[in-house]
C-alpha cells in the first residue's frame, strides 16, 4: 500500500526524494523491522532518476523475523528529476 501512495504523491505533486524518509519511518511503525532499501530507479537500467524523464518503479526490500522480503510498483507514468523532486513528465 505505502508503494501505492508514493507513486500517487508523485504523480499529484511531485516528491522531494528526501520524502523518501518519511515513507521508511512510517514503514517501521507498520511492525517491520528493517528496511534493506527504498528507491526509485528508471525500470529500464535500473538507474537513478535524472532530468531526462523515464519510466520508473518503486523498488522496496524489508527484512520481516529474519526473511527478507521484496517488492517493486510500477510508477504508470514518466518521471524525472527537478530540483531535487520526482515530478511526472
Amino acid at each position: 500500500m505505502t508503494l501505492k501512495l508514493i507513486s500517487n504523491e508523485i504523480k499529484r505533486n511531485g516528491l522531494k526524494k528526501k520524502k523518501l524518509e518519511f515513507y521508511k519511518k512510517k514503514i517501521l511503525q507498520n511492525g517491520i523491522e528493517k528496511i534493506n532499501y527504498l528507491e526509485i530507479l528508471n525500470e529500464k537500467d535500473l538507474s537513478e532518476v535524472n532530468s531526462k524523464p523515464c519510466m520508473a518503479r518503486i523498488f522496496i526490500s524489508v527484512s520481516v523475523s529474519g526473511v527478507k522480503l521484496i517488492d517493486n510498483f510500477k510508477i504508470s507514468q514518466k518521471v524525472a528529476l527537478r530540483s531535487g523532486k520526482l515530478i511526472v513528465k
